[in-house]
C-alpha cells in the first residue's frame, strides 16, 4: 500500500495510536477492537502497515449503514456559505477525500434547501471513498500479479504453490530474499524438493540442480531397462546419500557389465543392485551385497571359493563360460548338458583355463576315440563309464582327474586296444604299468605286433625244452621288450640256444649277437 499524507514513521506508541484513530474517525468509524495489535505492526514494520490500515477502514466504512435522508450530529442550518462550505469540506476529509470540484453548487443547495441535502453529499462522499479503496485494492492485485511474474523469472524452479507463497511475501515484505527464505521453510517446499536439505538446514544444490539431477536419475536407469517409476518413492534416498546422476550412471553402468550376462535380458541382479545403492550411496557396498546373495551363487555357480574370495571377475567368469561352451561344441558337445550335471561348476571350482580342458578333450579325441574301437571299448570297460563320446570325452574334463593321470589313462587304453586287436587281453593293472613306462600309440602298435609273431614260438619252445621257469607267454614277452627285464631276456636267450643245438639245420629261429631273439629290439 502507498503512503498517504500524514503519514510519518512512528517510533511512540501513542503517535501510531493517535493516527491510526485518524484514519477511522475520518471515515466515521470508531477504533477497531484490535487496535493494539495495529499499533505494534506500525511500530515494528513502519508506516507501509499504515497503507493496510487504511484499506480495512475504507472497506468497513464502506459496509455501514448511509443514511439517505435526515440529518447528523453536526449537521444544522446553514445560511452563511462560507460555513457550508466547509461543512462540505469536513464530510469528505472524513472519508479521507478532497472536496469534490461541484461544491458551489453543493454549498448553494445546502444555502437554498437547507442541512437536510448533507445526507446526499454525505452518500456521495462515501460512494467516491469506496471507488477509490477499490482503485487501491486493484493496484495491490496489479502488483502482486508483477510481484509473481517478477518471482517467476528470478526463480524459474518455483511450482505454481511456491510461487504464489514468494509473490505474497514479496508484496507484503518488499524483499525478495525475505520470501525465499520463508519459501525454503514451508512444507510444500520440503514436499516438493524431498532430500534437498541437510540435518543443518544447509541445501545440498540448488532447486534448478535438483530437477536436472532427478530428470538424470530417471535417465540413467532408463537406459539399462529399469523403469523409473518402480523407483519414484526412492529417488529421495539417493539426495540423501548425495548421489548425483552421472554416479548413478556410472555404478549401474558397471553392475550392468558385471552382473548380466552377455546375451541374456534378465537384470534382476541390475534391479537388486540398485536397491542396495540407492539405502547406501556406496558402490562398493551395493557390489558386496550382490555377491553375498543367493542369486549370485546361482549366476557365478562354483565362483566362489570357501573362504569367500572370487575366483574370477564377473566378466572374466563370463569369459570363461563362453570359451568353456564353445570348447564342448567343438568337440560335439552339448556343453548345457555338461552343465546340468555339474561339469562346468567342476571346471570353475577346479580351476581349470579353457586351454586345459580344450588340451584334455583334444588328447582324448586323438588318443582314445579317433582310434581303432577297441581303444574306446577297452577304456569303457576298465574305468567304468559308457561306450560314448560324451562319457568319454565328459571323463576327460574332470577336474578331480588329475592331468598325468588323464594322459596315462589314453595311453593304457591304447596299449589294451592294440594287445586286444592282436588277440591278447590286457587288464587295467597291467595296461597301466605299461603306460607309465611310456608304452602307447604306435609304439604299441609295433609291440603287439610283434608279440603276435613271436609269442607262439617262444611258448612253444618253452615247452619243448621244459623251462623250469614255466611258459615264455605275452607277460614275458613285455617285459624282457619293454621293461627291460634281463632275467626273461636271458631265459629266451637259452632257449634259443637250446633249440639251435637241437635243430641245427633250422634256421627260422636265429639268435643276435647278444643272444636274443631278432624281434626283440631296443625298444
Amino acid at each position: 500500500m502507498a503512503t498517504a499524507p500524514g503519514d510519518s514513521n512512528f517510533s511512540s506508541e501513542s503517535a501510531a495510536r493517535q493516527r491510526i484513530v485518524d484514519i477511522y474517525r475520518n471515515r466515521g468509524l470508531e477504533p477497531p477492537p484490535n487496535i493494539e495489535a495495529q499499533v505494534q505492526r506500525v511500530v515494528s514494520e513502519g508506516t507501509s502497515y499504515l497503507g493496510q490500515i487504511r484499506s480495512h477502514a475504507e472497506r468497513d466504512a464502506a459496509s455501514a449503514p448511509t443514511p439517505q435522508t435526515g440529518t447528523t450530529g453536526g449537521d444544522a442550518q446553514f445560511t452563511s456559505p462560507a460555513a457550508a462550505r466547509q461543512r462540505i469540506v469536513d464530510i469528505y476529509a472524513n472519508q479521507g477525500l478532497e472536496p469534490p470540484p461541484n461544491i458551489d453548487a453543493q454549498v448553494q443547495r445546502i444555502v437554498n434547501e437547507g442541512s437536510g441535502y448533507f445526507a446526499q453529499i454525505r452518500s456521495h462522499a462515501a460512494r467516491d471513498a469506496q471507488g477509490v479503496a477499490d482503485a487501491a485494492e486493484e493496484l495491490d492485485n496489479e502488483r502482486s500479479l508483477n510481484y509473481r511474474g517478477l518471482a517467476g523469472n528470478m526463480f524459474p524452479w518455483l511450482t505454481p504453490g511456491l510461487l504464489d507463497l514468494f509473490a505474497d511475501e514479496w508484496g507484503e515484505t518488499g524483499e525478495p530474499q525475505f520470501a525465499l527464505d520463508k519459501v525454503r521453510q514451508s512444507a510444500e517446499y520440503g514436499r516438493v524438493f524431498p532430500g534437498i536439505k541437510r540435518e543443518d538446514g544447509s541445501l545440498r544444490m540448488s532447486e534448478g540442480d535438483y530437477f536436472g539431477e532427478k530428470a538424470g536419475f530417471r535417465e540413467a536407469m532408463s537406459e539399462f531397462g529399469i523403469n523409473p517409476a518402480d523407483y519414484e518413492s526412492q529417488l529421495t534416498d539417493l539426495f540423501v546419500n548425495e548421489v548425483g546422476a552421472r554416479e548413478l550412471y556410472g555404478a549401474l553402468g558397471n553392475a550392468y557389465q558385471r552382473f548380466v550376462e552377455p546375451g541374456s535380458e534378465d537384470t534382476s541382479m541390475v534391479r537388486s543392485f540398485l536397491d542396495s545403492f540407492i539405502g547406501s550411496g556406496s558402490e562398493v557396498d551395493a557390489t558386496a551385497a550382490i555377491r553375498d546373495s543367493a542369486a549370485y551363487d546361482q549366476v557365478f555357480t562354483g565362483n566362489r571359493r570357501e573362504d569367500g574370495s572370487l575366483r574370477m571377475d564377473e566378466p572374466d567368469f563370463f569369459a570363461y563360460k563362453r570359451g568353456w561352451q564353445r570348447t564342448l561344441v567343438s568337440f560335439g558337445l552339448n556343453p548345457d548338458e555338461f552343465v546340468g550335471r555339474g561339469a562346468f561348476r567342476e571346471s570353475v571350482e577346479g580351476e581349470l583355463s579353457v586351454a586345459e580342458v580344450d588340451a584334455r578333450l583334444q588328447a582324448t579325441q586323438d588318443g582314445v576315440l579317433d582310434r581303432a574301437p577297441e581303444m574306446a571299448e577297452w577304456y569303457a570297460q576298465n574305468y567304468g563309464i559308457d561306450l560314448t563320446p560324451e562319457a568319454i570325452l565328459g571323463m576327460a574334463i574332470s577336474p578331480a582327474l588329475q592331468k598325468d593321470v588323464l594322459e596315462r589313462r589314453i595311453l593304457a587304453s591304447q596299449v589294451g586296444g592294440e594287445a586286444s586287436l592282436q588277440g591278447f587281453s590286457r587288464n587295467l593293472e597291467r595296461a597301466e604299468q605299461l603306460a607309465r613306462a611310456g608304452v602307447g600309440g604306435d609304439q604299441a602298435r609295433q609291440l603287439y605286433s610283434d608279440a603276435a609273431m613271436q609269442v607262439p614260438t617262444l611258448s612253444a619252445l618253452a615247452r619243448r625244452h621244459s623251462d623250469p621257469e614255466g611258459n615264455l607267454g605275452i607277460d614275458e614277452f613285455e617285459n624282457a621288450s619293454v621293461l627291460g627285464d634281463a632275467g626273461v631276456r636271458r631265459r629266451i636267450g637259452r632257449r634259443m640256444q637250446d633249440e639251435q643245438s637241437s635243430f641245427s639245420t633250422r634256421r627260422n629261429v636265429a639268435a643276435d649277437q647278444g643272444g636274443a631273439l631278432t624281434g626283440l629290439r631296443q625298444r
